[in-house]
């Protein structure tokens, strides 16, 4: 009389175990979104002082990803693309600050107008005075090219230090090396 019903109170606590398992991880994922991830996509379009006559061009010759352009030797860009060795130079400094920690287009040009052009430039920066004047002086034209009005956060600014600090050091020792 009892044969079989067992097993569906057993598919059913499965069943239930699995949808709240489910629900769990798509939550924590939201969550992450939400309170701990704003990377934004890096562009070389936008690129705080560079022309976009200068960014077509760079596009235009193969260059095409920042992520290429940070790993570029210095005179590489200019040599493809006909632009000068300094402005090459500047290009690679603000492909290698926008793809570092998820920092993106937007922020670079957000932490270049507080003077912080290059990651090096970032490894000096303490912590709180950045992120302090990364929000203090924002207009509403500002906030609203930013990635969200609370990003980036005091530990956010954290990690690109950090990871800014590292980068500085192993490109001086690259340099001190060739």
């Amino acid at each position: 009389m009892f044969v079989g019903s067992g097993g569906t109170g057993r598919q059913r606590r499965t069943l239930i175990a699995v949808f709240a398992g489910a629900m769990f991880a798509i939550l924590t994922l939201i969550g992450m979104e939400r309170w701990t991830i704003s990377s934004v996509t890096p562009r070389l379009a936008g690129f705080p002082g560079v022309s976009a006559a200068t960014v077509s061009s760079i596009n235009s010759n193969g260059w095409s990803s920042p992520f290429a352009l940070a790993s570029a030797d210095q005179d590489a860009p200019a040599q493809l693309t006909g632009v000068s060795t300094d402005v090459a130079r500047q290009v690679i400094e603000q492909a290698r600050l926008v793809v570092l920690r998820g920092i993106g287009t937007a922020h670079a040009e957000r932490l270049a107008a507080l003077g912080v052009n290059s990651v090096c430039a970032l490894a000096r920066q303490a912590p709180g005075t950045l992120w302090y004047n990364y929000h203090a002086n924002l207009n509403r034209a500002a906030w609203a090219r930013a990635p969200g009005p609370d990003r980036p956060t005091p530990a956010e600014v954290r990690v690109w230090i950090g990871a800014a600090r590292r980068a500085c050091v192993a490109l001086f020792q690259v340099d001190e090396d060739s």
